[in-house]
């Protein structure tokens, strides 16, 4: 995988130099392909963000007092229609 090579990548050159090794990777911008949301409790809910390569993000937000499960359907399917494709 991914973190496999590059944890062996840190691993090398620390090896090499004597000293730590650090290895980064560029921060790619992803693409909004859905936005969802998934009620936790009255106060909170699992905001669920796919994007167009596949990749899933998950937070929790806080919600405002009332906020129904409906609700939050209807402004992930607005997101997601007005918001696909952007950064």
């Amino acid at each position: 995988t991914i973190d496999e090579a590059l944890a062996g990548a840190t691993a090398a050159l620390s090896g090499l130099s004597a000293c730590a090794g650090v290895v980064l990777t560029p921060r790619t911008e992803v693409r909004l392909k859905q936005l969802s949301f998934v009620p936790l409790a009255p106060d909170r809910a699992l905001a669920v963000l796919v994007g167009m390569d596949g990749n899933v993000e998950n937070r929790v937000v806080p919600l405002p007092p009332g906020t129904s499960a409906v609700a939050l359907a209807e402004v992930g399917n607005y997101v997601s229609a007005r918001l696909s494709g952007l950064t």
